[in-house]
């Protein structure tokens, strides 16, 4: 009995330890971005267009009701709770939406480390730890995806709050489910396989309320229990009603998302609403290629080639060349998972990982940009569970002597790169201080990005520079002459600096090449109004300045 309290009492202390160590290192990294402002989607997912606060953050009762009702039918109800939540206690305060951002994080990293642990326990047969210590090599993995670069942009982007709870939710749903096949430390207990099983199917739950994106779990748990050899004969029947149950929900929700329409959706291209501009192979075909960016930017995340905003065009054929070169990498990548089946599972799961959370999403199904970065949050404990899979190749070594030199080298390599990725994300942080500075350090990377130049003007002209907002417009505008919103926007900013004529050119140039289709009506209105506007305006003032003649009447006061 007082060993068990001692254990009990050194678990809790290395408990602590982590929650601390999580604690410290989400306040050196990303603490200094508490208190930055509001940027690009999260006015559209906070606020109206007419600016005000969006009504699901001030009345959350139409998504509490919604959840109830229709548990069946997903629509983010718990994120935009959150949010609801958070616009309850803190008002539309940045630093109370990001704090929440920062705990969930955390919480993520602890359900990673927590992953990690019991894929060593279940890989070597053995605990992943002792009754003292904490298991080094999954805390390695843990930090790692606490601070690679990738995840930055979910953390403090606000309105990435999607992905990270579901994330969270996903992770817990993928962790209760190894759980339950793991056995209990304490004496047998009749209810401990369905209590874990419990957990998963409701964290599966509460994931698809989150985001969509979820809809992935049961084929991750399926892969996993094939992949790892516990759907054998014996087992088969005993897991069947669990995954069946999962497999119904995924079921249910695919035809909600048939329903709905979003496998069949116009898209909106950067400028106005219009018809998609590639089908799903070409779209097939681009993220393939977009695939392999990501693999180079969760192991080799360098400065230069990150941003927030990336320039990425489909293919223009269904023959290009590096597409296919791509989908070959892919199989290839399969099959070594495949190979590693026996002498390196972990390896494999975790290069199985990346596919099974990315790919049907996001390959599968048609996306309005190709290449983001925060859509890789769920995937880099992927890369985490491959540095798992390289320190348990250490522990096949019989030699004691080889092991702990094979160790403490891979401490060592590993320590640099945590170091290498903390110094990328504590200098990405920077470019994320307001809207200025990321379309700034955009228009590094893509100098001729219509989105950048659009955008920093716009965030020029709210910090009173109108001038340099001209100059933005007026290099976007000579770089891509067939922008409408670019002509729409400039035009509005010479209406408001007076320029009546300028003004007219670019609202006649934007009704020239705005689309004439039936979902822009709207849109032409209010361009026709502004230009009734300006045409107004500028003949005010020509009537002002025209030169009297001798006995005419001036224009002044009636007496």
């Amino acid at each position: 009995m007082r060993r068990f309290a001692k254990t009990m009492n050194h678990q809790k202390i290395c408990a602590a330890a982590l929650v601390l160590a999580t604690v410290l290192f989400i306040t050196i990294i990303y603490g200094p971005t508490l208190h930055y402002p509001f940027f690009f989607d999260d006015f559209n997912s906070l606020m109206n267009n007419q600016g005000n606060v969006s009504p699901q953050l001030t009345n959350p009762a139409p998504s509490l009701e919604s959840l109830i009702k229709q548990p069946l039918r997903p629509n983010r109800e718990l994120t935009w709770l959150t949010f609801a939540a958070n616009y309850k206690l803190t008002g539309m305060n940045p630093a109370g939406f990001r704090i929440v951002n920062f705990t969930l994080h955390g919480l993520c990293t602890i359900l990673v480390y927590l992953l990690l642990a019991l894929l060593w326990q279940k890989n070597n047969r053995q605990k992943a730890t002792t009754d003292y210590t904490i298991c080094v090599p999954a805390l390695i993995g843990a930090l790692l995806f606490l601070c690679h670069p990738l995840t930055l942009n979910t953390v403090i982007y606000i309105s990435q709050r999607f992905g990270e709870l579901a994330s969270l939710f996903y992770l817990a749903g993928f962790y209760a489910w190894i759980k339950g096949h793991s056995e209990p430390e304490t004496p047998p207990r009749k209810n401990w396989h369905w209590g874990w099983l419990f957990v998963a199917g409701v964290s599966f739950w509460a994931a698809l309320h989150c985001k969509e994106m979820a809809i992935t779990l049961p084929a991750t748990i399926l892969f996993y229990e094939i992949y790892t050899k516990n759907l054998t004969p014996g087992t088969r029947r005993k897991w069947l009603i669990p995954t069946s149950l999962l497999a119904l929900v995924a079921a249910l929700f695919l035809v909600f998302a048939w329903q709905i329409g979003l496998f069949n959706q116009t898209w909106i291209n950067i400028g106005f609403r219009s018809k998609r501009l590639w089908s799903p192979g070409i779209h097939f075909l681009s993220e393939a290629k977009v695939f392999f960016l990501y693999w180079k930017f969760l192991l080799i995340p360098l400065p230069d080639s990150l941003s927030l905003h990336h320039e990425m065009q489909p293919c223009s054929s269904y023959f290009d060349p590096a597409a296919y070169a791509a989908v070959s990498g892919h199989i290839a990548l399969l099959i070594l998972a495949l190979k590693l089946r026996r002498k390196a599972p972990l390896i494999g799961f975790g290069i199985a990982w990346f596919y099974l959370v990315l790919a049907p999403p996001y390959l599968f199904l048609p996306q309005r940009e190709l290449l983001v970065e925060y859509k890789t949050y769920l995937a880099t404990p992927g890369i985490s569970m491959i540095i798992l899979g390289l320190f348990s190749l250490g522990e096949n070594f019989s030699n004691l002597q080889k092991r702990y030199r094979f160790r403490n080298c891979a401490y060592a390599i590993t320590g640099c790169w945590l170091i290498f990725l903390s110094l990328v994300t504590c200098q990405r942080r920077t470019s994320f201080q307001n809207p200025i500075t990321i379309w700034s350090d955009v228009l590094v990377k893509y100098p001729e990005s219509r989105r950048a130049l659009n955008n920093r003007a716009v965030a020029w002209l709210k910090e009173g520079s109108p001038q340099k907002t001209l100059n933005d417009f007026d290099r976007l505008l000579r770089k891509h002459p067939d922008y409408a919103r670019g002509f729409e926007n400039r035009g509005r900013l010479r209406l408001y600096l007076k320029d009546f004529s300028g003004a007219i050119r670019d609202f006649n140039h934007t009704l020239f090449l705005l689309p004439n289709e039936p979902e822009l009506q709207t849109v032409r209105r209010e361009i026709e109004n502004l230009k009734k506007s300006a045409l107004t305006e500028k003949s005010k003032v020509k009537l002002f300045n025209t030169p009297q003649k001798p006995g005419a009447s001036q224009p002044g006061p009636q007496k």
